[in-house]
């Protein structure tokens, strides 16, 4: 079917539309789709580190979609397609030929497995501005009936494509602006709170976080990345950062210690960002929150920091306080010899062998404070 000049103005009034109602984006995506004459539509942001960011897709089945990510679709490498991918940004549209061999084609796995079964021999695709390390790119995907994009679908499609970027780049304003909207009324409880990609990228603050970020005690800035202050705690934060990022709308919830080189630690509470349907998740996606001294009980603290259950962690902090073994007993109404036998499984797990021990270690895990 034609794309006709009333198409293309429907199509661009569409994309413009996207950026501020989110809800518009699947149509705006068949618009694009018609333009090129293909049935499917696939626009992804990924990043090196990352892998696949943010995925709009329009008609494409979703067993299908996920068979490619399975595959490694993203990967120029495993799948000739990606190529466009990480060329030069321009409003140019690319087919089959302008990036691969037939040969390349015949050998390549996921052509012959994943797009022979599902009937996309062939694409029309464009590569966007990179934004940060994520790149951006557009796939419209065609049956073996229909062919390779002939030169008008390739020139329809090209001439949206100022109108696609400029929608992802507003609606990337629109979710920053969003993410500092946040942190403001964040800073009206007095949270302690970074606002972070899934790479720990920090996109907005609150004023106490700023003030933490400055003192350099718990948290500091290492190129603009959130990072602890005790490099030790880098691979566990490192890690609750990543795994929100990649829940967005869960309750999911990790909880991490950040210690302090002359002071008490503290817990920070790491949670993946509200997200709707069409977020390119290209700014804040996680929120890191950093419990106030206050907040900061003790027995969650030796929880988190040695790997105890929470009976234990109580335990430990009980004795701590200076607290017998009897006077345990009597507290949790159970048996002397239970809470030796306790003790002593919390004292392995500490790597420790006496009482004595114990509750010099806690003492000086919690800065002197239990």
């Amino acid at each position: 079917m034609a794309f006709s000049d009333d198409d293309f103005e429907r199509a661009r009034a569409s994309l413009l539309e996207a950026a501020y109602d989110q809800e518009r984006w699947a149509e705006a995506m068949e618009w694009i789709q018609k333009s090129a004459g293909g049935w499917g539509l696939q626009l992804v942001g990924a990043s090196p580190k990352r892998g696949v960011i943010f995925q709009h897709i329009s008609g494409i089945p979703g067993d299908l979609v996920e068979a490619w990510a399975a595959q490694g679709g993203i990967d120029p490498v495993k799948n000739p397609r990606a190529r466009p991918a990480y060329g030069p940004s321009s409003f140019r549209v690319y087919d089959e030929n302008d990036f691969s061999t037939p040969e390349e084609r015949r050998r390549s796995a996921i052509y012959s497995d994943l797009y022979a079964r599902g009937d996309v021999p062939y694409v029309a695709a464009a590569k966007f501005d990179a934004i940060d390390d994520i790149m951006i790119a557009a796939f419209c995907v065609r049956t073996e009936s229909q062919g390779m994009p002939g030169d008008d679908g390739k020139r329809h499609m090209s001439a949206l494509l100022p109108y696609l970027r400029g929608a992802i780049r507003i609606q990337q304003t629109l979710e920053d602006r969003a993410a500092e909207l946040v942190a403001g009324a964040l800073d009206n409880l007095e949270v302690c709170a970074v606002l972070c990609t899934g790479t720990g990228q920090i996109v907005a603050t609150t004023a106490a976080a700023d003030a933490e970020l400055r003192s350099g005690g718990y948290i500091i800035s290492r190129d603009r990345v959130l990072s602890p202050a005790v490099r030790s705690d880098s691979a566990s934060l490192e890690a609750a950062i990543a795994r929100a990022a990649r829940a967005p709308g869960k309750a999911l919830t990790s909880t991490v210690v950040l210690r302090h080189p002359e002071a008490s630690p503290r817990l920070a509470e790491v949670a993946p960002m509200p997200r709707p349907n069409w977020a390119l998740n290209l700014g804040a996606v996680v929120m890191v929150a950093i419990a106030r001294p206050r907040q900061a009980g003790a027995t969650a603290l030796i929880q988190q920091g040695f790997g105890l259950s929470q009976a234990e962690s109580e335990i430990a902090v009980r004795l701590a306080g200076g607290g017998t073994v009897s006077d345990v007993a009597v507290m949790r109404g159970t048996s002397v010899a239970t809470v030796r036998s306790q003790v002593k499984t919390l004292m392995a797990k500490m790597n420790l062998t006496s009482q004595v021990e114990l509750v010099a270690t806690i003492a000086r895990f919690l800065g002197g404070v239990v």
